[in-house]
């Protein structure tokens, strides 16, 4: 497909507010899971360390097998 001009490349013979939208939403989408993954995993790496602070104080902060 060949267009005239910048402009006309956008509107997408007239189905361009549509086009990027979904292209906004699909962007918007993924930034979110990235956002959501990077707060999750904090949590979790943040359980770990309280789970092996308890652990450590159970043992006496020694290793025993």
């Amino acid at each position: 497909m060949h267009w005239a001009s910048v402009s006309d490349f956008f509107a997408m013979g007239g189905h361009g507010f549509w086009v990027w939208a979904a292209w906004g939403a699909a962007l918007c989408a993924i930034a979110a899971e990235n956002i959501f993954q990077a707060a999750r995993r904090r949590s979790v790496l943040r359980e770990v360390r309280r789970l092996e602070r308890i652990e450590a104080g159970r043992s006496g902060g020694t290793e025993e097998e």
